[in-house]
């Protein structure tokens, strides 16, 4: 969601169920996706997601919020690190060493199907390299924009355009050879 629309929203939602409405549509699915992927298979993305909504009406708002990609995800990255390790969940945190691993390729599409990316999709991205699909899921499924990419990966705004533009040109090439409509399609949604 675009940072001028956000704030707008953000800033009117106590007193607005529109505003609340577009927020919550925008972003439930998106935390969900996130939150579901960088834990794994542990499938807490909806509780962490609710539990986002509930704060929201309980923080202070800051005036400006320049990434609301990144400010919201770090809102429930908090939110899931002390569901996880609070006393009364069976579920264990991750170790710190899970999230530095440098992952195959295949390891890290598995994941994918844990923030409900379909199997056409993940077929297709199998076709793409680590950064570009790690670029592609924070673009398109979680709602980063590339200025938000940018940051979180430590690269230049122009590199991840680069980077997904070749990628989206892979993807056509591949459509015109093989079978994966389904997922051109899904990304246009």
């Amino acid at each position: 969601m675009e940072s001028a629309k956000f704030n707008k929203l953000i800033h009117r939602f106590k007193g607005d169920i529109k505003s609340f409405d577009q927020i919550y549509e925008y972003y439930f699915p998106r935390i969900t996706i996130y939150i579901n992927r960088k834990y794994y298979n542990y499938h807490i993305g909806e509780d962490i997601a609710q539990d986002f909504f509930v704060k929201l009406f309980d923080i202070q708002i800051p005036d400006k919020i320049e990434y609301p990609t990144l400010w919201v995800f770090k809102i429930c990255d908090n939110l899931a690190k002390t569901f996880l390790k609070s006393s009364k969940n069976n579920i264990a945190l991750p170790l710190e060493e899970d999230y530095c691993q440098t992952e195959d390729i295949d390891s890290n599409i598995s994941h994918l199907q844990n923030g409900g990316i379909s199997k056409e999709n993940i077929d297709a991205l199998k076709n793409l390299d680590a950064l570009t699909l790690e670029i592609f899921v924070m673009y398109f499924w979680e709602g980063y924009n590339y200025k938000e990419i940018a940051i979180k990966l430590n690269m230049s705004h122009e590199s991840v355009r680069q980077k997904a533009s070749r990628g989206l040109k892979k993807l056509k090439n591949l459509l015109i050879n093989c079978h994966t409509l389904m997922f051109i399609i899904s990304l246009l949604r």
